[in-house]
């Protein structure tokens, strides 16, 4: 079915590499989603206090062969609360940061996107709410978004990003887990998964999979190797990707890949108090 037309322009971000690099896109008219016929209304634009709706989906132009796509906090939600009217994120910083938050569901043809406006934020816990209008009406759930944030204003030489939990429901966390989502370029032999110790960049935690898919998933339960919880603080989440031989190929060297991240074991009993209807305002 061919687009009819209607002119909406906006940002879509192109490369996770380089967060200054984007594509203007011209859209003209109310498009198809999986057979829908898109209401210009549900198009990325700017709504209140952030910028949300559906782009189309850009091709792969990334040549990096590791790449992270997204961290999140993970716990149990019983859907219950709210009526599914709203969707939440939550998360936590040490310092005063200035944030770039994505909340994403990538589609075949079409991408939903949400970017809060407000990106400077005090150190300690936050909570932003936004209505679940459209990505309920393309049957989109919070457990279907993933999110990529990072923090520009960090003198850190690894790029720091923000884990963040997206919930609606009741909130009924089992054990702490934050959750990294990597996708490769080529298929990997193994993988060595690392959580260092942000200060002293000492080992705290590792794993190795072997025949890891292209898409692969790291777990962290906030656990060193013993198993014992961890303290509050800033670690690092450290990839070691290795690839086959291949015939007439000169084998790749394994690729090492670094992220920081903080971790503060009190947000989840914040997240637990905002879902159960905690009259904390949006910040």
């Amino acid at each position: 079915m061919n687009s009819k037309v209607v002119f909406q322009s906006f940002e879509c971000l192109l490369s996770r590499r380089s967060r200054n690099l984007y594509l203007l896109v011209i859209l003209t008219s109310a498009d198809v989603v999986q057979g829908q016929v898109v209401d210009p209304n549900y198009l990325f634009m700017e709504r209140e206090d952030r910028i949300e709706g559906l782009v189309p989906t850009a091709s792969n132009i990334s040549n990096e062969k590791v790449e992270l796509k997204s961290a999140t906090i993970e716990y149990a939600d019983d859907g219950s609360q709210n009526n599914g009217q709203s969707y939440a994120l939550g998360f936590f910083v040490h310092d005063k940061s200035v944030i770039d938050i994505d909340i994403l569901n990538v589609g075949s043809d079409y991408t939903y996107r949400m970017h809060p406006l407000n990106t400077v934020y005090l150190p300690g816990a936050h909570l932003f709410r936004w209505p679940s209008d459209i990505p309920k009406h393309f049957n989109i759930g919070v457990r279907n978004l993933s999110s990529y944030a990072t923090i520009s204003n960090s003198n850190s030489p690894a790029e720091v990003v923000v884990p963040i939990a997206i919930f609606s429901g009741t909130t009924k966390h089992i054990t702490p887990e934050y959750r990294f989502s990597f996708k490769l370029q080529a298929q990997p032999e193994r993988i060595k998964y690392q959580i260092l110790d942000g200060a002293t960049d000492q080992e705290v935690f590792s794993q190795l999979t072997e025949s890891p898919d292209l898409i692969p998933v790291f777990s962290w339960k906030c656990v060193d190797a013993s198993g014992a919880p961890v303290k509050s603080g800033r670690y690092s989440i450290g990839i070691t990707v290795t690839f086959p031989e291949m015939p007439g190929m000169k084998q790749l060297p394994p690729i090492p890949l670094y992220y920081q991240f903080d971790y503060e074991p009190s947000l989840f009993d914040q997240i637990e108090k905002w879902s159960q209807g905690d009259p904390s305002s949006n910040h």
